[in-house]
């Protein structure tokens, strides 16, 4: 009842005391349902056009909590991000989406009462709290669906909200809310309809990409990962541009290793979009970044498969598999391997390697053998379930065992240095392949044990059984 009394104190003093138990945990789902329950967001939104800078700053906080859900939390988490006590939280999962999305119910309510105008309008506020508040309840709107997100371009977000972004004066926690709230907006496919925001969002995400901080560029890269995914189309082509590129690849070193992911997202999406685009990024030098990367890769799954698209993708000829020779990233990579014997490895990784050794020439192929590259397919061998990336590796080795011989021809050796490193149990494997019901399997390992290991299996065949000695007559005296 006081919080629809006409008397300003009364009012003030009930929105003080929603605001103090919001902030309490252990209140704040109940007191959420009630609020909604009571149709009191209206109420809330019709403050947030008062004159009073307290009531409006308590009534932007309450929106955002009913709209969020969790405001407190990621404040604690963005204010810690500088001091790097956070470092899992942008790892493989869009994070935020599991810490601020509020349930669908109460954002809806936010919206059916008219709240997106007002917060617009308060993003021009002079109190940096009020705008925090309002750009997280426009990011949990923006998160919502595509609907809500249409709306807010067509209220013309942009402009209040590029003012923040592009503000160099603006404080880190600001600019971060800015960032969040912009990646919600681009969420997912631009709709037709919204195609005209495009030369309004180029110089934002621009902006951002020069940033220092870490939350900030972790958004605005899952914004550019979003934008140029091959969905949305040529719409979104004066974004991709050869500055893009080029600071892109720049990020890829970052000792933030979960940044890496959008960034490499979005290199993905930009080969996949056309020639003219992958030539782009090839002009632009990656190999070396990437292999910066993997030098101190701590093999985190995810990472780790997108990071192997890519290559795989910009691997399409000698050239290209020369170059990532030359950068030395196919030998880390062939160590990660290694490393880990085989287990829990993406199957980007070793398809990545079997393709950069089919298509190599023979030069190339013994450089990447020399880095112990049979040991490396040798021991994902037996975790290998798909048929065709089977048949890849097998080929692959078929390729590398060939080199060998010829190898060995020209240095008059005994043996084929490359096939001494299968060690018995791979043999073993080997020839249980020969009984593969797939057939081209079947016929590339009887053609690897026939050609490189018969000589051995002989051997342990005509080995003799060693007898035991026989004891000497005893002479009589």
């Amino acid at each position: 009842t006081q919080m629809r009394s006409r008397d300003l104190n009364a009012i003030l003093v009930a929105i003080r005391e929603f605001g103090q138990h919001l902030r309490n945990r252990e209140y704040r789902k109940s007191l959420i349902r009630q609020i909604v329950d009571s149709e009191l967001v209206p109420v809330f939104v019709k403050f947030l056009r008062s004159s009073n800078a307290e009531i409006v700053a308590e009534a932007s906080y309450i929106l955002a909590v009913v709209s969020s859900g969790k405001v407190d939390e990621m404040r604690q988490i963005l204010n810690d991000f500088p001091r790097h006590r956070y470092p899992k939280l942008l790892v493989s999962k869009d994070v935020d989406q599991d810490i601020t999305k509020g349930a669908i119910r109460n954002t809806k309510a936010v919206v059916q009462a008219g709240a997106i105008s007002p917060l617009i309008d308060l993003l021009s506020h002079d109190d940096d709290d009020v705008k925090q508040n309002c750009l997280w309840t426009l990011g949990s709107i923006a998160e919502d669906c595509a609907k809500y997100r249409s709306d807010l371009l067509s209220q013309n977000i942009l402009p209040p909200l590029s003012q923040i972004l592009e503000n160099e004066m603006a404080n880190q926690e600001l600019l971060t809310y800015g960032a969040w709230a912009f990646r919600c907006l681009c969420y997912k496919r631009i709709a037709r309809s919204d195609k005209h925001v495009i030369p309004a969002v180029i110089p934002m995400v621009w902006q951002l990409l020069q940033s220092e901080n870490i939350c900030i560029l972790s958004h605005v890269t899952w914004c550019v990962a979003r934008l140029t995914d091959p969905t949305n189309g040529a719409i979104v082509d004066e974004l991709i541009n050869t500055d893009l590129c080029k600071r892109l690849i720049e990020l890829i070193p970052h000792r933030y290793t979960p940044l890496v992911k959008p960034v490499m997202l979005a290199i993905s999406n930009i080969i996949s979009r056309g020639a003219v685009q992958r030539k782009m990024l090839i002009d632009a030098s990656p190999w070396q970044n990437m292999a910066l990367f993997t030098d101190y890769l701590r093999c985190d799954n995810n990472i780790l498969m997108v990071l192997c698209k890519v290559a795989w993708k910009l691997m399409s000829d000698k050239e290209q598999i020369q170059s990532a020779i030359d950068s030395h990233i196919l030998p880390n990579l062939i160590r990660i391997v290694r490393k880990r014997r085989g287990r829990k490895l993406p199957n980007e990784l070793v398809m990545l390697i079997a393709d950069a050794v089919l298509g190599s020439d023979d030069q190339q192929i013994w450089y990447i053998a020399d880095q112990k590259a049979v040991r490396a397919f040798c021991l994902t061998l037996p975790k290998i379930h798909d048929v065709d990336l089977l048949h890849d590796v097998i080929t692959a080795l078929q390729s590398i065992l060939r080199v060998g011989d010829d190898v060995r021809k020209l240095e008059n050796q005994y043996e084929n240095a490359y096939a001494a490193e299968f060690k018995a149990k791979d043999i073993e494997f080997m020839q249980g392949l020969v009984q593969h019901q797939d057939k081209a399997i079947s016929r590339k390992a009887r053609s690897i044990m026939s050609k490189h290991f018969r000589q051995k299996r002989k051997r342990t065949k005509q080995q003799p059984q060693q007898q035991p000695p026989q004891e000497e007559p005893k002479q009589e005296s």
